[in-house]
């Protein structure tokens, strides 16, 4: 097996930051990992400075989709997790920490991403949510989330919306 860390991966795999200081090897923050239908490796790298969705192709070439919309203060989001290639092709992973819990869908055709912090229902209803502990698919197409106020759900026709609605059964 191939084993990477900061040091063989061509300055892409970062060391997490701690209040302005990077850590040692012993903390790059990998809690997500997912194969495209292509076969790449697709990697979630937490709490860095400059390195947030990274690509390792079958290739063997190490790509950045790095996005400033994952950053809370001077890092990039502390705990994104829970990665997922849906039936559309596009990735998606929460972020399960307290300081900005959300729902994250990568577009990886356009490079574009959706962070979603707000939850609002179907009925209006905000929501305070702490944490959003994991992101999957259902056969139908609909997104469903398990946060500490219960699993919600995005709509398949909702999906690619800068705002979404947070349906609950």
């Amino acid at each position: 097996g191939r084993h990477f860390n900061t040091d063989n991966t061509t300055g892409m795999l970062e060391n997490a930051v701690d209040h302005g200081k990077v850590l040692g090897n012993n903390y790059c923050i990998v809690n997500g990992l997912t194969f495209d239908n292509k076969g790449n490796l697709w990697i979630l790298n937490s709490q860095t400075k400059n390195r947030s969705i990274l690509e390792y192709t079958q290739n063997n070439e190490w790509k950045d989709h790095n996005s400033k919309n994952l950053y809370h203060e001077d890092h990039t989001l502390s705990q994104m997790r829970c990665a997922m290639i849906d039936s559309r092709g596009l990735l998606w992973f929460v972020n399960d920490h307290w300081n900005t819990p959300a729902l994250i869908c990568y577009n990886i055709e356009n490079d574009e991403v959706n962070v979603y912090k707000n939850f609002v229902s179907q009925d209006g209803t905000t929501y305070t949510v702490y944490y959003v502990h994991c992101v999957t698919e259902d056969l139908e197409g609909n997104i469903w989330i398990g946060t500490n106020q219960g699993p919600f759900y995005v709509e398949k026709d909702q999906i690619g919306q800068s705002s979404i609605t947070f349906n609950q059964r």
